[in-house]
Formats: structure tokens, sequence, C-alpha cells
């Protein structure tokens, strides 16, 4: 996983992409002036062009932990219709395409892989990050196609207004998201891949987030703010 598919999330049944997407706000060929109070309402993920972030990564293969910055600049490339809803399609430059809908509070991205013998059809993959207006404790899913069995997505809201402090920060504000993906094999019944912990700081977004391996009960991946622009 990489950018910002590995800040907020991996893995969903559907359409191919052209027959789902309908280009409807590039004009001419250009893109309109980048909207900023639009793109700020979404305040605990605003989604803006040319907005920069710098974050540190670490890693643990077990053995080692690694360290290092990655900076991701987002580029809206246009509006697009996915199931009646208007996604701002985008990129940070990474090879990564990726579709962000941000309706009353809830922050839904989506991104197409390969799936299928040949590994030539395209589906959708679809992860609801967050359901700012929620109460502590809701619960929701996103069921995603993996290899053969499903993928579920379980998010629980664990805490909101809270403080968090992040390389000598405190953010306030801040909604805490618990993500655990899993899948229910026929064999070995429930098995956890991981459980993640996001932390979303209003009016800025991402600032920390945090990953185990449920297979082996690890921690082996963190990302936290250095810094960010938004236009």
């Amino acid at each position: 996983m990489k950018g910002i598919k590995i800040i907020l999330g991996v893995i969903i049944s559907g359409v191919c992409l052209t027959s789902c997407e309908k280009e409807t706000s590039i004009q001419n060929g250009v893109l309109p002036i980048n909207d900023t109070a639009a793109c700020k309402s979404c305040i605990y993920q605003p989604w803006c062009d040319g907005s920069v972030f710098v974050y540190v990564d670490s890693t643990n293969d077990g053995s080692t932990i690694t360290a290092s910055n990655t900076t991701e600049t987002l580029h809206i490339l246009g509006d697009t219709l996915i199931n009646g809803l208007v996604y701002s399609k985008s990129t940070t430059g990474q090879n990564d395409i990726l579709y962000h809908n941000c309706t009353n509070g809830v922050i839904t991205l989506i991104e197409y892989v390969n799936r299928g013998s040949s590994g030539s059809v395209l589906v959708p993959i679809k992860y609801t990050l967050l359901k700012s207006n929620e109460p502590v404790g809701a619960v929701w899913n996103d069921v995603n196609p993996g290899n053969g069995i499903d993928n579920l997505y379980e998010y629980k809201i664990i805490a909101k207004s809270a403080n968090r402090t992040v390389l000598g920060i405190i953010y306030s504000d801040v909604i805490q998201v618990h993500q655990k993906i899993s899948i229910n094999d026929p064999i070995l019944g429930v098995v956890i891949f991981s459980e993640s912990d996001l932390y979303f700081a209003k009016g800025i977004g991402l600032i920390d987030k945090n990953i185990i391996d449920g297979t082996i009960n690890q921690n082996v991946y963190h990302r936290v703010l250095q810094s960010y622009i938004l236009p």
C-alpha cells in the first residue's frame, strides 16, 4: 500500500470503471477555479486541490523499525458521478486514482483495483472512513471482495472532541475511529487481518494512524502528521 491509500484504508465488488463514471466538471479541458470554501466544507477531511501533507511513516517488519518522510500533494482531476453521488477524482501523483465524497459528514473513498482470474476486471473498493455526525460508539461496515472471500471492514467511533498530541503539537476536536479488517473463512472462521486507529482533526484531516497486524498481533505501521498546507 502506498501514499494516501495506506493513510486511509485497504480492498469491493462492482462495475468496470468506464461504465460507472461520468466527468462533470472539466470544461474545455480546463478545471474550474478551486473553490476553497467547498473543499473545506468537509471539516474532518478537507479535500482541496493543491493541499500538501508531510507525514512521518514508521514500518516494523518484526526485526527492524524504519522511519521515513512522505510528502503528498493532492491534485483534483475533476468530478465524477458514482451511484448518483459526485466524487472528486484525485491523485497524489503516485500512480494512484482515488474518488472522494463527503456528504452530511460521511467521508467515503473509492479506488478501483484489478480483479478476476486474469486480473483484468476493475472493481471498486469502498472505504467509509468516518461518519462525523454519529455519536461515540457508532458502528458501520463496508464489504469488499478479496481473493475468493469478502473482506469485512468494520468501523467504530471511539472518541469525539478529543485532544491528540502528535510530534509535540496538541490538536483539538479530534475524532478517533477504530478500523478492523477481517474475513469469515469457511474453515478457519473469523480471521482478523488488521486493526487500525485513525485520528481526524477538525479543519485538517488525518493526523495519526496506527496499524496492528492481527495475524501476529504486532504494530506494523504508524503514520503521524509533521506539517501541512491547505490552500
